[in-house]
């Protein structure tokens, strides 16, 4: 029985709303896109008013990555990484409505952290030393670790993630403003460089500087102007500082993060691009000490460099690490246990029974310290971190700029958007850069790990709030089947 338009069986209000959009649209969800939400400007970030517990936790970050304490004896006289680190864990225990605890287990990065420490405690007694193991857990790791749990169920919101954000690029501006100003330089490895300190060497430094890059320039592209002033100043002083490194391994990072970041800024003009690249190639250039570009040189002189001909080079010390992977792959020589393999069961070894010197030397190769010291598993678990970070953020890209288009460009999907584009970068050159540096347990790694957790939690949030909206939305039109299919 054919109705009239108007009546029971003809086309009912909501179901031509839902027909015209189809032909207007892409996609049904965009029934709720208002027409101004296309033309509208990136939102202005909000005015961050932190509690306790993220002050402390900023400051923490200052600290642990700038060392700034080591440099300036007041502040270093307050012992400011304990007493941070102390207040963190006390407002935790004592406050914990203040964070969320559902957050170690709503991402991947604190399962596998998790299960990293895991394998490194419950392996130590297989190790080559139990107590060295024991001691270096008891007094380093297991802070790192508290740390990186606590800044992990501490984003709770997306002005806490850019907070943290923040607290990372200024910790590492203000190491490069120290190696620039106080650290003492040395000549030697056929240049002048900044010595190394406490916690950090130049090659270090290095790797610190290029992993922050891609956050200086996603902070440029969602902060206000004087956020936007601060970052890019930032990157000049990392220029700078990276040359008065002398690490080849920095320069090698950068050769390869500059090509990425250009590409992946295509939303952003070719001049712009040029200039934020250009800018930090001049800090290089002006920071550059006597004799760095003839170390820089010798990288095109590989088969002449000790890192390839001496017994104690990054080669040959990393084909030993691979063997003692492979001769303990489940829980490796134990954790900070490499240089006690070095002078013990490595083949240099039996130099010592025959009166030869052997010394105990650090693995130079995050890899090789995290596959030698805590076994292949672990190995593959670090790995899926850098591979979540470089490859799995990039396949959110669509669903986060779809949000934005139908919703409009709230502060939270703007941010998010941009940190799918500079996180890969920044773990991409985490990835090359530790190539050539031990950084299994210090903090830059976990912090920036922690900050991944939070870009993910906050997106999935994001996207549940989003279908619920929109779910509520087109049920009024009576789209209820057509939404099922969507969502």
């Amino acid at each position: 029985m054919t109705g009239s338009p108007g009546g029971p069986s003809g086309p009912q209000p909501g179901v031509r709303s839902y027909c015209s959009a189809m032909m207007v649209h892409s996609s049904p969800l965009e029934l709720t896109k208002t027409p101004e939400s296309a033309t509208q400007r990136p939102p202005q970030p909000p005015k961050v008013s932190p509690d306790l517990l993220r002050t402390v936790l900023f400051l923490f970050i200052i600290v642990s990555i700038s060392t700034v304490q080591g440099y300036i004896r007041i502040i270093g006289l307050l012992r400011p990484g304990l007493t941070l680190w102390a207040l963190a864990f006390g407002t935790v225990l004592l406050m914990p409505r203040t964070v969320r605890w559902g957050n170690i287990s709503a991402s991947w990065p604190p399962k596998a952290i998790a299960a990293i420490a895991g394998i490194a405690i419950l392996g130590a007694p297989f190790g080559l030393s139990l107590g060295a193991s024991g001691a270096f857990v008891l007094d380093a790791y297991i802070r790192v670790l508290i740390l990186f749990f606590i800044l992990v169920v501490a984003i709770r919101t997306i002005d806490d993630l850019y907070l943290l954000v923040w607290a990372f690029v200024l910790a590492t501006a203000t190491l490069a403003l120290l190696a620039l100003t106080v650290m003492k330089v040395s000549s030697g490895f056929g240049g002048t460089r900044v010595e190394a300190s406490s916690l950090y060497d130049a090659n270090d430094l290095g790797m610190i500087f290029m992993s922050t890059v891609p956050l200086c320039i996603l902070l440029i592209e969602t902060s206000g102007r004087k956020g936007r002033v601060i970052a890019t100043l930032s990157i000049g002083l990392i220029g700078a500082a990276t040359a008065v490194t002398g690490s080849r391994g920095a320069f090698i990072g950068m050769m390869l993060v500059l090509p990425a970041l250009f590409l992946t800024m295509g939303h952003v003009s070719a001049a712009k691009r040029g200039g934020l690249i250009v800018f930090l190639l001049l800090g290089l250039v002006v920071g550059a000490p006597d004799g760095y570009w003839d170390r820089i040189a010798t990288i095109f002189e590989i088969g002449q460099d000790y890192n390839v001909t001496d017994p104690y080079g990054r080669v040959e010390v990393a084909k030993r690490g691979v063997g003692y992977m492979l001769g303990r792959p489940l829980f490796g020589v134990g954790v900070d246990n490499f240089p006690r393999a070095e002078f013990t069961i490595s083949p240099l070894a039996q130099n010592a029974l025959a009166g030869g010197l052997v010394r105990a030397i650090a693995p130079h190769n995050t890899y090789v310290q995290v596959g030698a010291e805590m076994g292949l598993v672990a190995l593959a678990l670090w790995l899926s971190i850098i591979l979540k970070a470089i490859v799995g953020l990039r396949s959110n890209a669509r669903a986060i700029r779809r949000r934005i288009r139908i919703e409009g460009p709230t502060f939270e999907a703007h941010f998010l958007s941009k940190c799918f584009v500079y996180f890969p970068v920044t773990f991409l050159a985490f990835a090359v850069t530790s190539y050539f540096v031990s950084h299994a347990y210090s903090p830059p790694f976990y912090i920036l790990s922690a900050l991944l957790s939070g870009v993910l939690l906050l997106h999935a949030r994001g996207m549940r709030r989003f279908r619920s909206r929109a779910k509520v939305s087109l049920q009024g039109s009576g789209l209820d089947a057509p939404l099922a299919r969507i969502a």
